[in-house]
């Protein structure tokens, strides 16, 4: 696996290449890891943030309409700049709400699960 700063990650070629070849990535700077699940058009974003050994918070990235999944997923990232940093920024400060499978975030064509695990075995 593929390990970045939250830095290194903030081009439109460096989101595309993780998107449609490496896939996997640890964070060097940040106890964490991204993830991406699926082919072509139909792609979703999984970032996991590690609170401590046995605990973590998930973000799942679920677009509106799946077939167009891939450009949901751009599109959110271009109106953050490319920028994991500004991506991690907004889904640490912003407010959730609660629906019946969980704390979501809405945009435009994408929803942000957010889900707390513990009595992980990392």
């Amino acid at each position: 696996m593929k390990t970045v700063k939250v830095s290194e990650l903030s081009t439109k070629e460096q989101w595309i290449e993780f998107i449609d070849i490496t896939k996997e990535l640890t964070l060097k700077d940040l106890d964490g890891a991204l993830d991406i699940y699926g082919e072509d058009e139909e792609v979703y974003l999984v970032i996991n943030l590690y609170q401590n050994e046995s605990s973590s918070i998930e973000y799942f990235f679920k677009p509106l309409i799946e077939q167009e999944s891939r450009m949901a997923l751009l599109s959110l990232l271009e109106e953050n700049n490319f920028s994991l940093s500004a991506l991690l920024n907004l889904i640490l400060t912003s407010s959730y709400i609660e629906e019946e499978m969980g704390q979501v975030l809405i945009f435009d064509q994408i929803k942000i699960f957010r889900e707390r695990f513990s009595d992980l075995k990392r």
